[in-house]
């Protein structure tokens, strides 16, 4: 199995137990079968860069810096005070510093501005290569910045749209995979795998549910995260 296939497996056995057939019918669609009626197909969802040329998986060039700006953001958690602040980052490549010393250079700059009445937007220059865009938010409770995306020059954009465009994207290209052999199977779901893990909280989740409508050829697409632990977003046919 490919690793999707292995957290989409350790997904649908937790909740269906051992009635999960992984390829019924070899290697042609669907990845999984859910009690001989339910037909699973299973995707990696990452970030693509979208040109008239071509369609490029990004995840890889980026995944420490998300990391680590994820975990210094939600370090403020605990000085909220009523107040929160969508963050985007922007930087150059290539970095001209280890991941250690990009920490400690966010991990400052926020310090000087927590307490700072902003005028927003408000861009913080972080280090040579790495600028923070913070913008108005509505308040989450216990949340002071929240990470908004990211531009690196080559693909980027706000969490919301940047999941809406790729979760298009694999809904249309497994729909098209699918359709020959649709009447095999009494439902066809898909089951994305959160490689790009750029923050899904409970307001991003409900924005994207009401801008997703069209399944194409499924009767519900799901997102888990990449180790298969737990649903982000699940999607019935409306």
């Amino acid at each position: 199995m490919k690793p999707e296939e292995i957290s989409v497996d350790k997904f649908l056995r937790n909740r269906y137990g051992e009635n999960v057939l992984f390829e019924p019918d070899g290697n042609v669609p669907p990845d999984f079968v859910v009690n001989s009626t339910c037909a699973v197909e299973v995707r990696r969802l990452n970030q693509q860069f979208f040109s008239e040329e071509k369609i490029e998986g990004l995840e890889q060039l980026s995944f420490p810096l998300y990391h680590v700006l994820k975990e210094v953001l939600a370090s403020f958690d605990s000085q909220y005070n009523g107040k929160s602040y969508w963050v985007f980052v922007d930087y150059k490549r290539p970095l001209d510093k280890n991941i250690r010393e990009i920490k400690s250079d966010l991990q400052n700059s926020l310090k000087t501005i927590i307490q700072t009445d902003l005028s927003l937007p408000y861009m913080l220059q972080v280090n040579k290569k790495i600028k923070l865009w913070l913008y108005s938010s509505d308040p989450v409770k216990g949340q002071v910045f929240r990470f908004g995306g990211e531009d690196d020059g080559d693909a980027g954009g706000w969490v919301v749209p940047v999941y809406i465009e790729n979760i298009r994207h694999c809904i249309t290209e497994k729909s098209s995979k699918i359709k020959q052999y649709k009447l095999r199977y009494k439902e066809w779901w898909l089951y994305l795998v959160d490689f790009m893990e750029l923050g899904l909280d409970q307001e991003v989740v409900k924005e994207m549910k009401s801008a997703i409508s069209d399944l194409g050829e499924f009767n519900k697409v799901a997102v888990v995260n990449y180790m298969g632990e737990f649903l982000r977003l699940d999607l019935p046919s409306k």
